[in-house]
């Protein structure tokens, strides 16, 4: 008899263990499997800082090139409006000054110049936007017949007017008479070209 209730109480102290350990062990999984959750989450966290972190970076950097842009943009804008605006200014003073004297092929020379700083300047408006739609990736091509030497020519005439102390030679063989193109693009296209070659070439007159 006492060895069988010893026996019970020995059943019942094994149970127990065993219920203990289980229960230990179970805890100890789930300590585990927090842990690894709660890694997983401060992983994720970490990763989405540093994205955000680059991303701020990033707009930052941008911020920075643009505002270096636009600095240089606006003194490039200065100094091409200053140069029709001048000689509109200078040729209404001339005409002003020789009113009773101008001839009226003098008037017709001189409002053509006026006429066409006023073109120049609305070109360099265009070119503005034209700079702003591309940016903006919003440009469109309009594509027509384009008579694509008097278009030559004109840009060359254009740039002779505003920089008068290089002499600007264009060649016309092999070159179509007319293409299909959008012209205003082509416009702006050959405006840079000659701009480039004149800013980029100061000691040489010859373009």
């Amino acid at each position: 008899l006492v060895t069988g209730v010893f026996l019970i109480k020995l059943m019942g102290a094994n149970r127990k263990l065993n219920l203990e350990i289980t229960l230990r062990k179970t805890a100890e999984k789930e300590l585990i499997r927090h842990r690894d959750h709660l890694e997983e989450l401060v992983a994720e966290r970490t990763a989405e800082a540093q994205e955000k972190a680059s991303q701020l970076e990033q707009a930052l950097e941008s911020e920075k090139k643009f505002s270096t842009l636009q600095q240089k943009f606006v003194s490039l804008v200065s100094h091409e409006f200053r140069t029709p605006l001048t000689i509109i200014d200078s040729t209404a003073q001339r005409i002003t000054r020789l009113k009773d004297k101008i001839t009226p092929d003098q008037l017709v020379e001189r409002s053509s110049k006026i006429r066409f700083a006023v073109e120049r300047m609305v070109s360099l408006i265009e070119a503005t936007l034209y700079a702003s739609r591309l940016d903006a990736g919003k440009v469109e091509m309009h594509i027509q017949p384009c008579i694509i030497r008097e278009l030559l020519v004109e840009m060359s005439d254009h740039q002779k007017e505003i920089t008068p102390s290089y002499d600007i030679r264009i060649d016309l063989d092999g070159i179509p008479e007319c293409i299909d193109a959008d012209p205003k693009l082509l416009e702006h296209t050959f405006t840079n070209l000659l701009s480039n070659a004149v800013k980029y070439a100061p000691n040489n007159p010859l373009i």
